[in-house]
Formats: structure tokens, sequence, C-alpha cells
């Protein structure tokens, strides 16, 4: 009767144990639940919970603990099996909240590569916007960020530097064309005054003919058949 009597004592306090635990379980399966999913959890529920496991696992230790508790009783054996639930269920929600810190890590990780890359961005446009070179090139008023921005920078430097090089090969031709204009006509010039020079020269050699000549034969009248004649 007495023996009776602890059993039915020890499965009392354990029913009224498991209904706690039940209670506790329902507790952590709503604070999961409240978990943020991008994996951020708010401070102030991890620490509740964390409490609240805490006493669950203090809970089942204390029932684990006790010697009177391995009886072979079908509603103690139950309640080992239901005991060695709640510890997995204890043990799978710790590997979630490490899993959930692990992805808080890499999402801070994240956070924070972003970051310097964005003012590794900003520094770049910064330098971009004030470059001389391609200032001097483009000319003051482009929008070179955006160029660079839309992959189109070089693109259009490109398209600068054609365009000059195309000018300067329109100019050599151009000036090349005069040189061969002004060569041209300083040619015709020197043919022309050889020209003159030669057509100098045969009045000059006409001239000397004709004052070896008769001076008579220069008037007007002159009987050109009498020096035949003689």
């Amino acid at each position: 009767g007495e023996k009776k009597s602890q059993v039915d004592s020890i499965e009392g306090v354990y029913k009224e144990k498991e209904l706690e635990a039940k209670s506790l379980e329902r507790k952590e399966h709503k604070l999961v639940t409240q978990i943020d999913e991008s994996g951020n959890a708010d401070e102030v529920r991890r620490s509740k919970l964390a409490q609240e496991i805490a006493r669950l696992k203090r809970e089942l230790t204390m029932l684990t603990d006790d010697p009177d508790y391995a009886g072979k009783n079908e509603q103690i054996a139950e309640a080992r099996r239901r005991v060695r639930s709640l510890k997995d269920k204890s043990t799978q929600l710790m590997d979630e909240l490490s899993a959930i810190d692990k992805e808080s890590e890499k999402q801070q990780n994240h956070n924070r590569i972003k970051a310097d890359a964005a003012e590794k961005k900003a520094k770049l446009d910064e330098e971009v916007a004030k470059d001389v070179k391609l200032r001097k090139v483009l000319g003051r008023e482009v929008d070179l960020i955006a160029l660079l921005d839309h992959g189109i920078l070089d693109r259009d430097v490109k398209r600068v530097a054609e365009a000059r090089e195309t000018a300067r090969v329109e100019m050599e031709r151009q000036v090349k064309s005069a040189n061969d204009a002004h060569l041209q006509k300083k040619n015709d010039l020197g043919l022309k005054l050889e020209e003159e020079r030669t057509l100098e020269e045969e009045a000059v050699m006409i001239e000397a003919e004709l004052k070896s000549q008769d001076v008579l034969m220069l008037q007007e009248g002159y009987d050109f058949e009498k020096p035949v004649k003689e």
C-alpha cells in the first residue's frame, strides 16, 4: 500500500511536470515561429527563448535523475518517452538557433561587404567625375559616371579618338593637296619663266642679227633687190 502510494505520488508529480512541459513546448513553438525569417532574430525574444529552454532542461533533468522514476509502470515508461521527445525537440531547436546565428553572421558579412563596395564605388565616381584626361577628350558637360555605369565610357572615348584620327587624316590630305598644287604652280611658273627667257634670248639674237645687217634695211622703202643686183 505504501509503495503504491509512492508510485501514485510520483505519477501525480510527473503528470504535473508533463503538463508544464507541454506548456513549455507550446511556448517554444510560439517563440520559434516569431523568429524573423531573414535570420535577424530579436535579441530580447532570443533571450527569453534561451531562458525557457534552460528551464525546460532543468525540469527534464530533475525528472530523469529521480531514482524512483525508473519504475516499470506503463505511464512512467510513456512519460520517459515523452521526456526524450522533448529533449530531442530542444536539441533540434538549439541547432536551429545556431543555424540562425550563422545566417545572421553571413547577413552581417554581406551587409559589410556591400557597404564597402558602395564606399569604393562612391570614391571611384568622385575620381571619374574629376578626371582631367577624360574631360579633355569628352568635354566638360559629359556625364562620365553615367557612361561608366552603362559600360560605354570606353566606347565614347574610342569614338572621339576615331573622329580625331579621321580629322587628322583629312587634314593631312588637304595639306598634301595644297602642297601638290603649290608645286604644280611653281613648276608651271618655272616653265613659263624658262619660255620667257628663251623668247628673250631669241629676240636678242634677232636684234643682233638685224644690227649686223645694213641699217637701211630698217628704213621704209628699202630696196631689197638692189644688194642682190650688185
